[in-house]
Formats: structure tokens, sequence, C-alpha cells
């Protein structure tokens, strides 16, 4: 129980920084509490810091359909364990009821063209609302989750950047491994990139992994390349790699956006306006597909709470 009002549920996720857990309040209303870890050993300081942080980054960016809603927090929480009464520093987040989409991914494989399209554009949406100020910095199925329709809802504000004042460039190098653009990955200390486009890059890979069900070939991961990061994650949640070959079976237009969301080169990377009219989502196949998305996910997510149970 924390704070007399919420009781834990399962567990949902392990980030960098914080574990997120289902949680019911005494009303009976459910919602996802993110409470900084105490295995990294922040001090009370900075872990209050990390809480306080994104509840402002959030105020500041303001509510998007398509943003997880920070609902409040408290630096001062009580959480009753069987061991005892521990001090906790946490954050109230809408609970979003159908995960992250990269279960799904993983448990089920690629999607088809249309409903990736669905999906992408949603998180386009929520990306481009970030740049007007921010850069996100881990984009990635992880911290792509999904509500009671399976619409898309773009998670975790502590990797954020603010670069309203600096144009979109960040000397910040922040981001998961599979998911990092080049540029991220081979930055030196004095170095400072597009973290626009480095979004972007990273939005190619979850596209990527939405049409063929696996990580884009790169040659910069190597076995013996190693590589820590500001937010690093364990990899229990990495997508299970699907049959080879999968995108030589995707249409034209689908292969074209991808070359140049994942061009390694930013200078030719495709911007945020330039995706949203690229003949693959203007198509208009694209559009009022809403039900469609909603039977197959729902047919997709049961099959996953099939599996559980067995």
């Amino acid at each position: 129980m924390i704070d007399n009002t919420f009781q834990l549920k399962e567990l949902l996720g392990i980030g960098g920084s914080s574990k997120v857990y289902n949680s019911i309040s005494d009303e009976g209303q459910e919602y996802a509490i993110k409470i900084v870890r105490k295995d990294k050993g922040y001090s009370e300081e900075m872990s209050k810091k990390i809480v306080e942080n994104e509840h402002f980054l959030s105020l500041k960016l303001g509510q998007h359909p398509n943003l997880v809603n920070i609902l409040g927090y408290n630096t001062e929480g009580r959480a009753q364990l069987a061991d005892g009464v521990h001090s906790i520093n946490y954050l109230l987040m809408e609970k979003c009821q159908n995960g992250a989409l990269s279960s799904i991914i993983r448990q089920t494989g690629p999607l088809e063209e249309d409903i990736s399209k669905f999906i992408i554009l949603q998180l386009c949406s929520a990306v481009k609302f970030i740049h007007e100020n921010f850069v996100h910095m881990d984009i990635k199925l992880e911290n792509i989750l999904l509500d009671d329709y399976f619409n898309v809802k773009l998670a975790d504000l502590g990797t954020f950047v603010d670069v309203s004042d600096t144009m979109g460039y960040t000397d910040k190098r922040r981001g998961t491994l599979h998911y990092m653009a080049p540029e991220v990955l081979n930055m030196k200390q004095s170095d400072s990139i597009n973290g626009r486009l480095s979004d972007i890059y990273s939005l190619g890979v979850c596209l990527h992994l939405l049409l063929t069900g696996e990580f884009p070939d790169k040659k910069q991961f190597s076995d013996e390349l190693s590589v820590e990061t500001e937010s690093s994650e364990e990899l229990i949640n990495e997508p299970q790699k699907h049959e080879k070959g999968m995108v030589n079976f995707l249409s034209d237009d689908a292969r074209d956006l991808l070359s140049k969301m994942l061009s390694e080169d930013p200078f030719f990377r495709i911007d945020m306006d330039n995706i949203l009219n690229h003949p693959w989502l203007t198509d208009s196949s694209s559009q009022d597909i809403q039900e469609k998305v909603f039977l197959e996910m729902k047919a997709r997510s049961d099959y996953i709470s099939s599996i559980r149970d067995e």
C-alpha cells in the first residue's frame, strides 16, 4: 500500500531509473505508479530530483492525446511492504490498459502495413508536438503504450532534453542501444547532434519492427561493441527476431520511407514534415481503419493473455 491510498499490483516495466507498477486506488481506479529505483543507489536528493524534473517537464510540455498523462507526484511517499514502511519517490500516471507495443510485436510478430500506418501516424503526431521544445532521446517500442482502444501513448519524459534555445541540437548522449542513431552511438565528449533527427532514426527503427518484427541490420552493432548510455535498459523485453528478409515483402513506398528514416547520415535523413507528407502515409488506404486496428490488436492481445493463463 502506498500512502494508504494505492494498492500495488503487478510490475509493468523496468527503466533505467525507475520501476512502473499497476496500482488500484481506494476508490477502485487503476493507475500506473512510477517509483524511483532503490537499487540504483541514488541519494535522497537525486531521487527526489528525478521525480520533480519529470513532473515539471510534463507541465512545461502540456497535454497531447498520444502522450501518457502524468497526474501527480510525491517526494515524501510511504510504502507499506511486507518488511515494513519505506520512503519512496513516485509519479502517478494514467494506466494504459493494453500495455507496451513491444509485447505485441515480440509475441505475435509484425503488423500489416495499414495498421502500422495508423500507429506510426499517431506516434509522429506525438513526436512532432514534443519537438516544438524538446527531444525525446529514447523512442522505442517499450515506451509506446496502448490505451483501451489501442491508441498510441508515448511514455517516459525522463530522457527529454530541452532544445528550445539550441535549434534542436544537444550534447546529451541518451537512449537504448538498438534504437540509437549512429551519430548518438558514436558521439564524443565535445560533439553536439541534432536531437530531432536522432529521434527520427529511432522512429524508423520502431517502424521497421512494426513491419518486419526485426531490427534493421546495422554494421555498428558488433559483438565487441559496448555502449553505456544515460538511460540504459535491460534487453529482457527485446522483440524476438522473426523470419529474416521480411523487408523484401513490403511495398515500395514503405521501403522508401524506411530507408529515408534510417539514413546513417543525419544530413540525408528525412525530417518530420516530409515523413507526414510521404506517399506511404498520405495513401488514402490509411484512413478510417480504426475499427480494423482495434479488432486486430485485440485479437493479438487476447492471444497473449490466453498463453499467459495456460
